[in-house]
């Protein structure tokens, strides 16, 4: 699953190491631009909406393989084709944490779970309304994963055993 198609580019490499990808996009615009332009991946699915309301429904369309990896992307909340910000303001344009405890309900449907967090460089509580990187690391301890940083990603990992 992930949150924030963009241009549909992770998505269309997400599709080729995985038998069904999932992929939330708010902006309509690129919504419908990811739709024309990956419309013959047949194991790729594009819902348009925001990731805090619809990620659920997402995480459901899955629900029956036993892993899962979520890549977190849809943080930044801007059409950087027409330079402006496609929902929220400053206050509330970050899902994060509302992400995270929409994920939590479904820790124990599956055996290995993956959760990537793209621009881990954005929490520093100065951003938007990103949360601090401890937030993330203190989420893991809460709920047994394993974390690390490689380039810019957050990643959390956790096997059922």
């Amino acid at each position: 699953i992930e949150t924030g198609t963009y241009y549909g580019e992770t998505t269309k490499i997400l599709s080729n190491i995985s038998k069904k990808t999932v992929s939330i996009e708010a902006d309509k615009d690129l919504y419908e631009l990811a739709k024309k332009k990956l419309f013959n991946l047949h194991n790729v699915e594009i819902i348009l909406g925001k990731s805090e309301d619809i990620l659920s429904d997402a995480i459901e369309k899955v629900i029956d393989y036993e892993n899962l990896c979520i890549y977190l992307d849809a943080h930044l909340c801007h059409d950087h084709i027409k330079n402006i910000k496609t929902f929220g303001n400053e206050e509330n344009a970050t899902p994060i944490k509302k992400e995270l405890k929409l994920i939590e309900k479904y820790l124990q449907k599956f055996e290995r779970i993956n959760i990537l967090i793209d621009d881990i460089r954005l929490f520093n509580n100065s951003f938007q309304n990103y949360p601090k990187k401890n937030y993330l690391v203190f989420w893991c301890e809460q709920n047994n994963f394993e974390w690390e940083i490689e380039q810019d990603i957050f990643i959390c990992k956790k096997n059922k055993n």
